[in-house]
């Protein structure tokens, strides 16, 4: 039980008397359950009818109308006991049941009670679960004075209670206050009722946990709490130096990101004082949920009183600042007016860092009540009061995911940064938006490139990856492939991976500094685009594995997990999913995201039943072609270096996916010259004929070449692929009957000329190689003789 104090804290034994109950099962009373009866009243003294299906399976005659309670499960039996008024007229037979929930199709316990006796139901409860109390009024009561049709009494619930640790005051537990949130789970099951004056908010005080902090030099604090399964809360601070002797300072309900949750904002605090902490469900709620304290800074108003903002060499500290008292800052700077300007309207406020030894630098900032800003950075030939030049400017960081917040990377080569000089960097909210965020700087020594699903980075064992990713680049997951990602990216990278052998997989990702890293796995097989086989980047499916479990630890797949799937909040959630049985053929993309955004790095380890097929291939193909000869198909390649080559073996498909082998060509063995190779197919399937070449060392191991496309239909035939091509470089195929000159000109969307390429000995073509520009969409046209044909390619 809690304590109860005089003066501050008045304490009773309650019997609460008034109309407890409610005539909807939804909307339940909620009742605490406590070692020994504690009677609450209630009166059921309305006229009125059963919710379909909720008759009691005991009930004895006509049922009349009910109330109804709930509670919260403590993980032990419990005894549901109702009793008689001592009016006699106020005494009417009744049916107790316990019903699972709402739906009644639960029900878990059910007895007649008589009107002059005392009755109860003892359930086994699991711990946090809602249980719904049902009290009928049963036949032979209807008529006749109020009196007659009222029916009072009283309900207690009890059994075994383990009360949580921060029950009361005296016992609250300690929360660290850190420079940026750090959410620590908590959670109010099981607790009791400190009898205290009414904060103010938040509706009664039901069921409170009890934390306490230490005032940190500043004053100023934020504290926040997030959703779990408790999703509506409400919380009050206060100070004092006796635990059994606290002042109320301020009260909150729903003012959290998680909308019912709340959150308190408060300064001119004493430094070292200790503040309490009262957290509790809205209506009596119980469940889990998260709570942080973090000190609140005050950055400087303009560049020369602009705030430290420190560049660390192992990954992002963020601090947690408010930019309540920026204005407008005016002076020499180029340009006036931020170039991302379309939400600056002033108030913004400063930092300034030092560029480290690379001259790479990565800025990221995080939501706080304020969750919609921008950066932008600017270098100096002088000093603070001279002219500032802008060299960056960030808004959204991933607008398509509902994140507004800014993350910028500096890279010394594009701006000729030196070591050691100072650069300025401007922060304002949107539309001159007021409130708190978190800000930190990181060195980015090896700026990595794969934080696209474009430029997959392929994985070929065991490897330490120290890919300081500086964002999410572009919006790679969508509703319909980010799965359990509902965060979208923050600072990711792609990987992707191919089997030798079929088994089970499973790896392990270990962060090299404290960060809360997320995955997805998606298994991918080649489409058809075209003529050709591709594989869909982003992946177009859910993932088949994915985790987005909190918490600072290792995180991945293995065999004992028997989930595929974490959210952020759940009892079991680990960070840890199960295996998979990976298959030869498909690639296996996997996408590593810091969740923390904190440029920090990690190891990955593979293990399991599968090999993965990812090795150096013991040649240097120069070339795979081929063109049509009539009814035959003449394939050529050449090698620039070989070691340990075996063989060729040739291979052909009707689809560009699933091939057989038709021939074979001896290798050279060891070489260090060019050797050029040919094979003809006298039998090539009608109209295209798809070839590729796989290559086979004298260990035993494989990797195959491109694909190429041979038409046999005897007539003109052109394609483009890949398209879409992810780093710009496209193969145009022709194979011609006639002799005409073959002309191919690449154009943009809008007609501008990109290329013209004029191939004067048609027989000898069969694929050239192009290089788009640019992202964006393309036209290809090919014209022969009297054929002409036009081809959409998108970069």
């Amino acid at each position: 039980m809690k304590l109860f104090f005089t003066l501050f804290f008045i304490g009773v034994s309650v019997v609460v008397f008034g109309q407890l109950g409610s005539l909807a099962c939804a909307n339940a009373y909620v009742l605490g359950v406590n070692a020994t009866c504690v009677n609450s009243s209630f009166e059921n003294n309305q006229d009125g009818t059963l919710a379909i299906g909720s008759v009691a399976s005991c009930a004895v005659g006509s049922s009349y109308q009910d109330i109804w309670f709930c509670f919260f499960g403590t993980g032990n039996n419990v005894t549901i006991e109702i009793s008689p008024p001592a009016n006699i007229n106020r005494r009417k037979d009744a049916t107790l049941a316990v019903w699972g929930d709402c739906s009644f199709t639960s029900q878990l316990a059910c007895t007649n009670v008589a009107n002059n006796t005392t009755g109860n139901v003892t359930i086994s409860t699991t711990l946090g679960a809602e249980y719904y109390i049902q009290i009928q009024r049963r036949s032979g009561n209807a008529s006749g004075s109020a009196n007659n049709t009222d029916q009072h009494g009283f309900i207690c619930l009890y059994g075994t209670v383990i009360r949580p640790l921060n029950d009361d005051p005296c016992n609250a537990e300690d929360l660290t206050v850190y420079n940026k949130c750090d959410f620590q789970i908590s959670n109010n099951l099981n607790a009791s009722v400190t009898i205290v004056a009414s904060p103010g908010c938040g509706g009664i005080q039901f069921y409170d946990t009890w934390y306490k902090f230490t005032v940190p030099v500043s004053g100023r604090v934020e504290i926040n709490t997030y959703a779990g399964t408790l999703t509506d809360g409400a919380m009050a601070i206060y100070s004092g130096t006796l635990c059994s002797a606290l002042t109320l300072l301020q009260c909150n309900d729903d003012y959290s990101a998680t909308e019912y949750m709340p959150y308190i904002y408060r300064t001119g605090l004493t430094p070292g004082a200790t503040i309490w902490v009262r957290v509790w469900g809205y209506g009596g709620a119980q469940g889990s949920f998260e709570i942080c304290v973090t000190e609140v800074n005050i950055p400087g108003d303009n560049p020369c009183t602009a705030s430290s903002l420190p560049v660390n060499t192992d990954g992002c500290d963020y601090t947690t600042w408010n930019n309540i008292s920026a204005t407008n800052t005016t002076g020499s700077i180029i340009p006036a007016t931020p170039s991302c300007a379309g939400i600056y309207s002033g108030k913004d406020v400063w930092y300034s860092l030092t560029v480290p030894a690379s001259g790479n630098i990565g800025i990221n900032t995080l939501e706080g009540t304020l969750y919609d800003g921008a950066i932008s950075v600017y270098k100096s030939s002088g000093t603070c009061s001279g002219t500032l030049t802008e060299i960056l400017c960030e808004e959204d960081e991933d607008e398509l995911s509902g994140y507004y917040m800014p993350n910028i990377f500096i890279d010394s080569t594009d701006h000729l940064l030196s070591p050691g000089s100072t650069l300025w960097v401007r922060f304002w909210g949107y539309g001159g938006a007021l409130g708190t965020y978190s800000i930190c700087a990181a060195e980015v020594a090896n700026p990595s490139t794969n934080q696209d699903c474009d430029n997959t980075k392929q994985l070929c064992a065991s490897t330490t990856l120290a890919d300081n990713n500086f964002g999410s680049g572009s919006a790679d997951l969508t509703l319909s492939n980010r799965g359990c990602l509902l965060g979208n990216e923050h600072q990711s990278a792609w990987y992707g991976i191919q089997f030798e052998t079929a088994g089970t997989f499973t790896f392990s990702i270990d962060p090299i500094v404290a960060s809360d890293f997320d995955f997805a796995v998606w298994k991918v097989d080649p489409i058809i685009v075209g003529d050709t086989g591709l594989l869909p980047c982003p992946p177009d499916t859910e993932p088949i594995r994915c985790s987005w479990a909190s918490g600072e630890g290792a995180t991945g797949l293995n065999s004992i997990a028997t989930d595929i799937s974490e959210t952020d909040v759940c009892s079991t959630c680990d960070g840890w999913v199960s295996a998979i049985d990976v298959e030869v053929g498909p690639v296996y993309y996997i996408m590593v995201d810091n969740y923390t955004a904190n440029y920090g790095g990690f190891n990955i380890m593979f293990s399991g039943t599968s090999e993965i097929n990812c090795f150096t291939l013991p040649i240097t193909l120069l070339s795979f072609t081929g063109y049509a000869m009539g009814y035959e198909n003449l394939l050529n390649w050449s090698t620039a270096s070989e070691l340990n080559n075996d063989y060729f073996e040739i291979q052909k498909s009707t689809n560009g996916k699933d091939f057989t082998a038709f021939g074979i060509v001896n290798g050279a063995g060891n070489s260090s010259e060019t050797i050029e190779y040919s094979f003809i197919d006298r039998t090539p399937f009608p109209d295209i004929t798809y070839y590729r070449l796989r290559q086979n060392d004298f260990n035993g191991r494989h990797d195959y070449s491109n694909i190429i496309a041979i038409a046999n239909d005897a007539s003109d035939y052109f394609n483009v692929f890949p398209n879409p091509s992810i780093d710009g470089n496209i193969n145009v195929s022709f194979s011609s009957y006639s002799q005409a000159e073959i002309n191919v000109g690449i154009y943009t969307i809008s007609g501008q000329e990109i290329l013209i390429d004029k191939i004067k000995d048609p027989q000898d073509f069969n694929q050239r190689n192009y290089q788009l520009p640019a992202k964006g969409i393309y036209t290809v046209v090919v014209s022969a003789g009297s054929f002409y044909e036009v081809k959409k390619v998108v970069y």
